[in-house]
C-alpha cells in the first residue's frame, strides 16, 4: 500500500513532466518529493480522426509527454526512477447534429461520437463551451503514463486512463456571463475548475474529484505502488 511505503518512496528520483499548477499541487498533497521537468511535447502533432477512442487519445498524448521528457533525460545522461505524465480533456457524447459554429473551432475536436473540449482562450470560446455542457453529462477523462528510464523497455511503461462522470445544472446567460467575468474559465479544460467557483456550476461528480482536476490520485498510488514493490523484490 502507498502509505506503507511512503518513507522509501521518497527516496527515489521523481519526475513531474508537467507544468500544470494543479497537477503539482495534487502531487505535493501526497507528501512525496518530486522535479518538475515541463514537456515540450506538441499536443497538436497528434491527429485525433487516428484514433477510435477518447481513452486512446489522451494515453497517446501522455505517453508521448513522458517520452519526450525520458528522451531529453537520456541524452543529459540522467535516469530517474519515475517520470509521471498526464492528459487530461472533457469529453461529452454528441446527441445531435454539431453546431455550425463549432464545426471548425479548434477548440472542439471530435473523436467517435465524442467532442473533446480543450483550453479556451477567449470569453466567447468559454461561453460556448459552458453552454454546451449546460443541463448535461460530460467526462473528465485522463491518461497518465508512468515511465521507469532504468527498466527494460519492455518494462518501463505503466499506462492508465481514468474517467468521471460531471453533471451541470442548467445555466442560464446570466450565470454563464458571470462567471466568466471572474476570468477564471480561461485556458481550464472545458472552461470550468470544479476547485474554484466552477464548483458552482456542478450538480454532482460521478467518481475521482481529483481526477477533474487534473490528476487521478487514487488510481496513480496503487499503480505506482505496485511497480515499486516490484522494484525493492528484484534488489
Amino acid at each position: 500500500m502507498f502509505l506503507t511505503k511512503l518513507k522509501e518512496f521518497n527516496k527515489f528520483d521523481i519526475i513531474l513532466a508537467s507544468n500544470s499548477p494543479r497537477r503539482k499541487e495534487l502531487l505535493e498533497s501526497l507528501k512525496i518529493n518530486f522535479r518538475i521537468i515541463p514537456s515540450d511535447f506538441d499536443e497538436s502533432s497528434l491527429d485525433p480522426v487516428k484514433f477510435s477512442t477518447v481513452n486512446e487519445y489522451v494515453l497517446e498524448n501522455s505517453k508521448q509527454k513522458g517520452l519526450t521528457v525520458m528522451n531529453k533525460l537520456n541524452s543529459e545522461n540522467q535516469k530517474p526512477d519515475l517520470i509521471i505524465s498526464c492528459d487530461t480533456v472533457i469529453s461529452a457524447k454528441i446527441e445531435q447534429e454539431i453546431p455550425e459554429d463549432l464545426k471548425n473551432n479548434p477548440v472542439f475536436l471530435q473523436i467517435g461520437d465524442r467532442f473533446v473540449m480543450g483550453k479556451p482562450k477567449t470569453k466567447e470560446n468559454s461561453f460556448k463551451m459552458l453552454s454546451f455542457l449546460s443541463g448535461k453529462q460530460h467526462n473528465v477523462i485522463s491518461g497518465v503514463t508512468l515511465l521507469f528510464p532504468k527498466f527494460s523497455s519492455d518494462e518501463n511503461c505503466i499506462t492508465f486512463s481514468n474517467s468521471t462522470s460531471v453533471f451541470f445544472k442548467n445555466l442560464s446567460t446570466e450565470s454563464i456571463n458571470a462567471y466568466i467575468d471572474t476570468s477564471e474559465p480561461i485556458d481550464k479544460a472545458g472552461g470550468y475548475a470544479i476547485q474554484g467557483l466552477g464548483v458552482c456550476l456542478i450538480e454532482k461528480i460521478d467518481g475521482s474529484w481529483s481526477n477533474v482536476v487534473g490528476f487521478p490520485l487514487s488510481e496513480f498510488c496503487e499503480k505506482v505502488s505496485e511497480k515499486f514493490e516490484e522494484i525493492e523484490k528484484k534488489k
